[in-house]
């Protein structure tokens, strides 16, 4: 008999209670981190670790005394954390430093602009309302920070009167 599978779950959200029903279906152990505040799926794992997905030293320490055998990222925002814990642990993953990439939305867009049959909406970076103003973008566009996870900072801009207060929290991470 082989040592048993456990796996370390970033993030407790909706995605986190998918992966830990699925795991266990396969017989596979769950621990979970993240803030206690909302985590949908902590009454769902095996071992919830109220440790925020961000305090990612602190993680791994509690992955190497448990041994864990994989790492499964929950959103957009986790996927540097389980990157960095996969590489500190020696598991399969992708590069810490691809996973600081691969999440900026700009990035991406400018990469596989020249996809044939790969269409894309029309798309800038800015960083002040002047930038935003001289784009002479039609009403209604949308404004959202190259690198956030999910729907973080997400603005629909219907009318210029609402730009202010788009960029504000667009800009401050949708706070």
């Amino acid at each position: 008999m082989g040592a048993t599978i456990k796996i370390a779950i970033i993030g407790a959200g909706y995605m986190a209670r998918i992966f830990s029903d699925n795991a266990h279906q396969l017989g596979i152990e769950t621990h979970c981190f993240a803030w206690e505040k909302g985590a949908v799926a902590a009454d769902f794992v095996d071992c919830f670790y109220p440790i925020s997905i961000f305090e990612k030293d602190k993680i791994l320490e509690k992955c190497k005394e448990l041994e864990i055998t994989g790492v499964v990222a929950t959103t957009e925002l986790t996927i540097p954390i389980a990157a960095y814990l996969a590489e500190k642990l020696n598991l399969n993953g992708i590069s810490y430093d691809d996973a600081q990439h691969i999440t900026n939305k700009y990035r991406n867009r400018i990469c596989t602009e020249n996809i044939p049959n790969l269409h894309h909406p029309r798309f800038a970076l800015v960083s002040s309302k002047q930038d935003i103003l001289d784009l002479k973008f039609k009403l209604p566009f949308i404004l959202k920070p190259n690198n956030l996870g999910g729907k973080r900072g997400i603005s629909v801009v219907k009318t210029i009167s609402e730009l202010e207060s788009a960029i504000k929290y667009t800009f401050g991470g949708g706070e």
